[in-house]
């Protein structure tokens, strides 16, 4: 028990000043994390909630704030079926899990042993409610390696208890210890390592996700604007690291949020990725969870053509249509070189 209250002071000491700043910045303790909740719900589909300009804003049906009980436990009913099917299984990695979910009924004579089976357990239970209640949209698109999955901090526990119950099935096999030594345990071994094994031996892994995102050319057209100005990207996290550039995530309700934004700081650039062009027309654009984008995309790269008024009047379409660059005026004009074999420079004006 006293370990328990230590080990509680501990974390609370560790995480209290980033709880505080948090708070002292955004209002809230967890900070935009705590909106994660709010996520793939019947009123915030796919990423809107991260791409809201005002999420609290009290005249919108966008509240946040307006979410109910229901479609909280909704939500948790579409997704714990799959968090049960494929992600409770395959949290530890390999065939270990097997042995850890047995081991979880195995009764133990040694009192620690049983404390530390149920903390387990509760904590099994714990993490995989919060992961389902917590999904975001990046769970969809990236299933296997992705945040949303919190199953993975029990990994240590999960090989633990997992070779725990194969020592003592062996141990209380009737096998002779030679086969048991010499055979069984290491096969053991290499049975559990085979994924680190196929992974080493498959050869070199594709250095780059592209699609949606190529470094090289992020930070190609990062290099075309000032440090001081601002990017709109449906990727702003890859713009900011591998382009060092200041960049904002394209805002839900497309026409209002652009221009929400551009007031507060005139928007320079917008760098279009996959995930916005290539997208269903109708389903994913057109009648998406916001439609205003699959216009917009459809005029720019369809019909070649910029909405009136809209200042980003001047496109650079190399890599085109996995990549488009929409500019206030054509920055590439002045670089002598591009990053690819071959560019293809596109300028569209506004309908008049």
């Amino acid at each position: 028990m006293v370990l328990g209250f230590v080990v509680l002071a501990g974390f609370a000491l560790t995480m209290s000043p980033w709880l505080a700043r948090n708070y002292s910045l955004t209002e809230s303790v967890f900070g935009t994390a705590g909106m994660r909740v709010h996520q793939l719900t019947v009123r915030f589909p796919g990423d809107t909630v991260e791409r809201l300009m005002n999420p609290e804003d009290a005249g919108s049906p966008r509240d946040i704030r307006q979410v109910g009980l229901g479609e909280y436990w909704a939500k948790l009913d579409e997704h714990l079926p799959a968090a049960l099917q494929k992600d409770l299984p395959s949290f530890g990695g390999n065939w270990v899990v097997a042995f850890f979910l047995v081991g979880l009924l195995v009764p133990f004579r040694n009192l620690s042993l049983a404390r530390l089976r149920w903390w387990v357990a509760g904590s099994l239970f714990l993490l995989l409610v919060a992961q389902t209640l917590g999904r975001s949209h990046w769970g969809t698109l990236v299933p296997e390696v992705n945040t949303d999955n919190l199953l993975v901090v029990l990994a240590p526990l999960v090989f633990m208890m997992g070779a725990g119950l194969f020592a003592v099935i062996v141990n209380q096999s009737e096998m002779s210890p030679l086969f048991t030594q010499r055979i069984l345990g290491p096969g053991f071994v290499l049975v559990m390592s085979l994924p680190l094994v196929v992974k080493l031996t498959n050869g070199e892994a594709n250095r780059f996700a592209y699609p949606p995102y190529y470094p090289p050319i992020i930070q190609e057209r990062g290099s075309w604007m000032a440090a001081d100005e601002l990017t709109l990207s449906d990727v702003p996290w890859a713009m900011a690291w591998y382009g060092d550039r200041q960049c904002a995530w394209m805002p839900a309700s497309f026409g209002p949020g652009f221009l929400d934004l551009h007031r507060r700081k005139p928007v320079s650039a917008a760098y279009l990725t996959s995930l916005t062009l290539d997208r269903k027309l109708v389903t994913g654009q057109l009648r998406g969870s916001d439609p205003a984008v699959g216009r917009f995309a459809a005029e720019a790269v369809v019909n070649e053509e910029i909405p009136p008024g809209f200042p980003l009047k001047h496109a650079f379409a190399e890599g085109f249509p996995f990549q488009l660059f929409l500019s206030d005026r054509p920055r590439w004009k002045t670089r002598s070189q591009t990053n690819s074999v071959s560019a293809v420079n596109v300028e569209k004006t506004s309908k008049k």
